[in-house]
């Protein structure tokens, strides 16, 4: 039984910990892409501050794999 309740409070710090970094990459991406204007840029940052994770991913899908 202590088995399963260590899994049950490992699985959501590790997703937690997964959106971090995905967060962290995509901005530090976000930043050193110099083919995004400054002014885009500064509504980069913006959303990135305000949405955190959804706008990480939206950046992935969006820019980050062109």
């Amino acid at each position: 039984m202590a088995y399963v309740s260590v899994l049950v409070l490992l699985a959501p710090l590790a997703i937690v910990a997964g959106l971090v970094v995905l967060w962290v990459r995509m901005f530090q991406h976000m930043l050193g892409n110099p083919t995004i204007p400054s002014s885009a840029r500064q509504l980069w940052i913006v959303a990135f501050v305000i949405g955190n994770v959804v706008t990480a991913a939206y950046y992935y899908l969006t820019e980050y794999r062109t």
